[in-house]
């Protein structure tokens, strides 16, 4: 996660929600933890015993890559 750009000085919004939720609660940053489904991108900060959770929809789906990996391809053969 980008937590601050260089070409503006200025820092991201999710670094800056950290930073006040850590002034607010008065503890160390929070743990953030983030989950992207086909149509939705949830974020989980976790403090101590709170757990904040913001849902973002989106307009167009995400697209998923599929990777297919081929043991020969790399020199391994695998055999049983």
């Amino acid at each position: 996660m980008k937590l601050f750009d260089l070409h503006t000085n200025q820092v991201t919004p999710f670094f800056g929600l950290a930073t006040a939720m850590k002034y607010i609660f008065n503890s160390d940053l929070p743990q953030i933890q983030f989950r992207f489904n086909l149509d939705s991108i949830q974020i989980q900060f976790i403090f101590n015993s709170v757990s904040i959770q913001f849902q973002f929809t989106l307009e167009v789906p995400i697209e998923i890559p599929r990777f297919v990996w081929w043991p020969k391809a790399y020199g391994y053969n695998v055999t049983m």
